[in-house]
């Protein structure tokens, strides 16, 4: 008895499951989902999965009203799929009386190339026309709030969107892989931009949402290849984890001056950027976010930010010059490895740590005036800077690092200025020539022959030889008092770097040079080599 009573159910059950629609009027299916409205739905049995109107081709009108069982009900809704892979159908009329477009409506359609939309829809659901590669326009009616994601996803000869003055949230991947997307308005509405939104709308030119307050998601500009013009919203205050990256169109951009944050690899592969200036409201540039843009010349930080994270600007090899504000203490791993052209870095006494390999490859560098704060210099903080021809230890530091000047192989002088010799490890001069001079205090050079790895070096001596400089008359005696050169007697002298370039010129009685390092003086009665 009860094997008849399950086999019975089953076959009630397929009875029931044989069709996914309520009923069906002239070539479209339908299902009921009010006393007075129905949706358009897909035709075939969804077990046996949707073939969805094979032989529909070509221009497709979906009435205002159908009529079942004597009732006449108001066509309302395109619901779930009830459209997918038509790949036969061209065109579309949509009526008034349709309010939503549902998930995958017209997901494949690949060959519908005209639609228009009713005046009265409020939203584009998911993936609504994803795939429909022959789509060139859209009009998005001022009726529409939202376009989910993937809304329009790979429709690859999608060439303009003209958005109307009520749109509220673009979706995730709404247009992704759009790649003829040329021209595409933001309205004033327009409060959130997905993830990807525009990912690889390689034809995408001009971006201008400065009158919008939208947010802006991840990557949604990656990989827009001619994107050359971006307007930002006035109050934008993030910009997303790789919102344009890749976008090596990209020479310049304004940053709003609400901007308080820009995350991971934001503008990462941004080939043609060739300058930055933050705002003084920024406070934090996360991991990546301008690396290996390779055209960047200029970058100018602002006052306002604190925390630089990893490989922010790494292999900028243009870059020529840096100043660090005051208002960073901390400066993470590898922010500056391979910018071959830096040649000038300013770094504020505030900071107290800069991370491992942060000047790494730096091959122009020739000097750098280390914070008077550090306490400890990371693992191949300098390592193969090549140019690298003099470095300052201030008082302040107890440790330095593995590899820590591993290559600097144009190394002239070292100055110690700490009593007790720094902790180091083996390496972290590797390939340095022992035998250049190593200025440390006069009382300590015993204590820095005889300390581990110092003792590599052979010619230690005494500050006081690398700080005073005196000419053949005491009337000409100039020295050095803490970070100033003083010239007392008003003596005419110019100053060279160590590559030749003057640095100044003049007979003021004290005068600040850039930055520690080796330098040429030049008076009446001569030239002289002196560390600074």
């Amino acid at each position: 008895m009860k094997r008849k009573i399950f086999i019975l159910s089953l076959t009630m059950f397929t009875i029931v499951g044989t069709w996914a629609y309520d009923f069906k009027s002239g070539d479209l299916c339908y299902n009921i989902i009010s006393e007075n409205e129905v949706e358009v739905t897909y035709e075939q049995n969804a077990t046996a999965g949707n073939a969805a109107y094979i032989s529909l081709v070509g221009t497709v009108n979906i009435p205002q009203t159908v009529s079942y069982n004597n009732i006449t009900y108001n066509v309302t809704e395109i619901g779930e799929e009830a459209f997918n892979y038509c790949s036969e159908i061209t065109s579309l009329n949509i009526p008034p009386t349709v309010t939503s477009i549902a998930e995958n409506a017209f997901y494949g359609c690949s060959m519908l190339s005209n639609i228009i939309l009713s005046e009265n829809i409020t939203s584009i659901a998911y993936g609504a026309f994803w795939g429909c590669t022959t789509l060139t326009n859209i009009i998005i009616p001022n009726t529409i709030e939202t376009i989910g994601s993937h809304a329009f996803y790979g429709c690859s000869s999608l060439v303009s969107v003209n958005i109307g003055n009520s749109l509220k949230e673009i979706g995730n991947f709404a247009f992704t892989n759009c790649t003829a997307l040329t021209t595409i308005n933001f309205p004033e509405s327009l409060i959130s931009i997905g993830d990807k939104a525009f990912q690889n709308c390689t034809a995408l030119e001009t971006v201008d949402l400065q009158n919008t307050s939208a947010s802006i998601g991840t990557y949604a500009f990656s990989e827009c290849e001619i994107l050359s013009s971006v307007t930002l919203p006035n109050n934008l205050r993030i910009i997303s984890e790789g919102t344009f990256n890749r976008c090596p169109s990209i020479t310049s951009i304004t940053l709003p001056d609400s901007l308080k944050e820009i995350h991971y690899g934001a503008f990462q592969y941004c080939t043609g950027l060739t300058s930055i200036t933050l705002p003084d409201a920024v406070e934090s540039i996360s991991s990546y976010a301008f690396s290996d843009c390779s055209s960047l010349v200029s970058v100018n930080l602002g006052n306002g930010i604190q925390l630089i994270e990893n490989r922010v600007f790494a292999y900028c090899n243009q870059l020529f010059s840096i100043s660090i504000p005051a208002s960073v203490t901390q400066i993470g791993d590898r922010v500056f490895e391979g910018c071959s052209m830096l040649s000038s870095v300013t770094l504020p006494d505030e900071l107290t740590k800069i991370g491992k390999f942060t000047f790494a490859e730096c091959t122009s560098l020739t000097s750098i005036d280390l914070p008077d704060n550090m306490t400890n210099i990371s693992e191949s903080l300098f390592e193969n800077c090549t140019g690298l021809n003099t470095i300052v230890f201030p008082d302040s530091i107890k440790n330095i690092g593995y590899d820590a000047f591993y290559g600097c192989t144009s190394l002239t002088s070292i100055t110690a200025h700490p009593t007790n010799p720094p902790t180091i490890k083996s390496g972290t001069f590797g390939y340095v020539d022992k035998t250049i001079p190593l200025y440390v205090p006069e009382a300590s050079i015993e204590l820095y022959r005889t300390a581990p790895y110092w003792e590599e070096f052979s010619n230690f001596r005494a500050l006081s030889e690398s700080t005073n400089i005196t000419q053949t008359t005491s009337e000409q005696h100039i020295y050095q008092m803490k970070d100033k050169l003083c010239n007392p007697n008003a003596l005419t002298i110019t100053i060279y770097d160590i590559q030749g370039r003057m640095v100044y010129s003049g007979n003021d009685t004290e005068i600040s040079l850039p930055m520690r390092g080796v330098y040429i003086l030049e008076t009446v009665t001569g030239t002289q080599k002196i560390m600074f």
